[in-house]
């Protein structure tokens, strides 16, 4: 009885002595970088649950690293796809300012402006393409926070408050006091999303295409060039009493939004500076002016959509408190500064430089003023 006894404890010792090497060898080549390797054989005693446990944790290791790298590759493309986004439409933009200005000078019998269409069509198809990319390359990057659908509806609203009133339609909007709900997301995107909609129902209410509303009502009494452009996605074709017509965006993503000279953008920011008003003509109505200024709730710094405001100098310290800007893709700006009777436009500025570029235009007009 007793050899029996001590041949069994030998057995078992012998047993645990494998295992328990087993997962010695398993753990030196984790340690050694191989987090491929598995502990085998494990049995339902205590030894064999330290070898599950071993194998469970290596897994989690392996799996976290993925998704480490994933994400940092993911981050390199974001910033591979920015920059090369940015130097492509750098190029693209300029190809389309020289094509519109020579289209200008052009003789109107001449035959090269269907040429020109055709390279400004081009133009047009990359940048969209480009943009495409950049969303793609960010698409995992985007963050979330608790955003109140109320009032971010109720901000979009009043952004479109004068496209429906125009027409003698009105737009009832979620009140202040609404009840919250509250939901996971990027407030700006779901901000565009509603004035997008907004967009194809103000569209429905003109029955004509919203670039030539515009054109009509505000462009062409401010002296506007002929060369700007709104542009829609090229899915956002409705048919309006028969004819097939483009709703367009209220922003510059995907491919939509407005392509703009600077000559024109100062001319539209200098009719925001003066509340609405050219000349003597009350173009857009200098209470809605007033409206647009007015900080909205979902963000103090902004008003209606694409009024920048300076609430608190902190967008712009350099600059007084009553500036706003608009702004655009590739931080093209419109500066409206009321105390110096002042529109600055910048393009394709860094969005981190405008700031002490603005007070350093400021500092030469009071040293200019100075001076004389």
């Amino acid at each position: 009885m007793a050899l029996f006894s001590l041949a069994l404890a030998a057995l078992l010792t012998g047993r645990v002595t494998r295992s328990l090497g087993r997962l010695t060898t398993a753990a030196e080549a984790v340690a050694r970088g191989e987090l491929e390797r598995r502990v085998e054989d494990v049995g339902d005693d205590e030894v064999g649950r330290v070898g599950r446990a071993f194998n469970a944790m290596t897994e989690s290791l392996r799996r976290t690293l993925r998704e480490l790298a994933d994400r940092q590759a993911l981050a390199a493309v974001g910033e591979f796809a920015a920059s090369l986004s940015h130097e492509i439409r750098n190029a693209l933009t300029s190809i389309r300012v020289d094509l519109q200005l020579l289209d200008e000078e052009t003789p109107e019998d001449a035959s090269a402006p269907e040429i020109r269409n055709r390279a400004l069509q081009k133009v047009t198809h990359l940048n969209r393409t480009v943009s495409d990319a950049l969303s793609l390359a960010r698409s995992g990057r985007v963050g979330q926070d608790n955003v109140d659908l109320c009032a971010t509806l109720q901000s979009a609203a009043q952004s479109a408050t004068s496209e429906f009133e125009e027409r003698g339609a009105k737009l009832q909007s979620p009140s202040a006091a609404s009840r919250p709900i509250e939901v996971r997301g990027d407030r700006g995107a779901l901000e565009q999303l509603f004035l997008n909609l907004l967009a194809l129902a103000a569209l429905h209410v003109w029955r004509r295409p919203l670039p030539q509303v515009l054109r009509e009502y505000v462009m062409d009494p401010i002296g506007a060039s002929n060369t700007w452009r709104w542009h829609g996605y090229d899915n956002s074709w409705v048919l309006i009493d028969g004819l097939k017509v483009q709703s367009v965006s209220g922003g510059g993503h995907w491919g939509g939004g407005r392509w703009i000279s600077a000559r024109d953008q100062a001319r539209f920011g200098l009719l925001t500076l003066r509340r609405g008003r050219w000349k003597d003509q009350q173009i857009l109505s200098e209470e809605w002016v007033e409206m647009a200024l007015t900080p909205g709730p979902a963000n103090p710094g902004y008003g209606f959509m694409n009024w920048f405001l300076n609430t608190d100098m902190e967008r712009i310290p350099g600059a007084p408190e009553s500036t706003f800007c608009h702004l655009g893709a590739g931080t093209n700006m419109v500066c409206a500064i009321p105390e110096y009777d002042l529109v600055v436009v910048a393009r394709w500025i860094n969005g981190r430089a405008a700031n002490s570029f603005v007070r350093r235009v400021l500092e030469s007009v009071v040293t200019g003023a100075g001076d004389e």
